[in-house]
């Protein structure tokens, strides 16, 4: 599960998120002695919180379904041959990127962490620096970095930053009037909207962070 105010489902959890449970346990009368019971688990439910969250895990029970068709058996304590019960678990991928999405933007669009996102600079230019963007974009691949150039034409330079900030790539190079030609780039932290100058070097270290 994971934290969520946009997630459908609810779960219980202490101060600390220890501690987590479906809500479905309070429609048991005995709670916390089924969980001591069952778990072995000590919890004052009067304690717990409630958060939305969103699911991740999933758990699907095939039963015996495929381990019959192929004849995938154990031997029981009683020397008898039986067919497994089977089960899948494990994390949604496509959910967990949509999760990703969900708690990390804002009114302008996507904020992607740099563990996932796709590109790690986004640079846009306005026609004047069209060539400066360019050959940025080409030493950056030569240095094995991800970076996706807007190289769009009859688009205006206003339109292009706000398309970057909806794409949501982390670092945002600006190309603009306001270049001096030292090849120092002013850069967009997508996630803080810090601004700062940056040679080739430091934005190439950025992707080490």
């Amino acid at each position: 599960m994971c934290i969520a105010d946009s997630g459908e489902d609810t779960i219980l959890v202490n101060n600390d998120f220890s501690m987590a449970f479906n809500t479905e346990i309070l429609e048991l009368e005995d709670a916390t002695e089924f969980l001591m019971q069952n778990y072995g688990i000590t919890v004052n439910l009067d304690e717990l919180h409630e958060e939305h969250c969103i699911e991740l895990g999933h758990i699907f029970q095939l039963g015996q379904k495929y381990s019959q068709t192929m004849k995938g058996m154990f031997v029981d304590r009683n020397g008898k041959s039986q067919y497994y019960h089977m089960g899948c678990y494990g994390i949604g991928v496509s959910r967990t990127l949509a999760a990703i999405c969900e708690i990390n933007c804002d009114k302008d669009g996507f904020k992607w962490p740099i563990s996932t996102a796709p590109y790690t600079f986004y640079i846009v230019s306005n026609e004047n620096q069209r060539n400066i963007a360019e050959e940025l974009y080409q030493e950056l691949l030569t240095a094995n970095q991800k970076v996706i150039l807007d190289d769009r034409k009859n688009v205006t330079f206003g339109a292009k930053l706000k398309d970057a900030k909806l794409f949501g790539i982390p670092y945002l190079v600006i190309i603009g009037n306001s270049y001096a030609g030292d090849n120092v780039y002013e850069v967009e932290e997508r996630l803080t909207g810090k601004k700062s100058k940056m040679s080739f070097g430091q934005l190439c270290e950025l992707s080490t962070l």
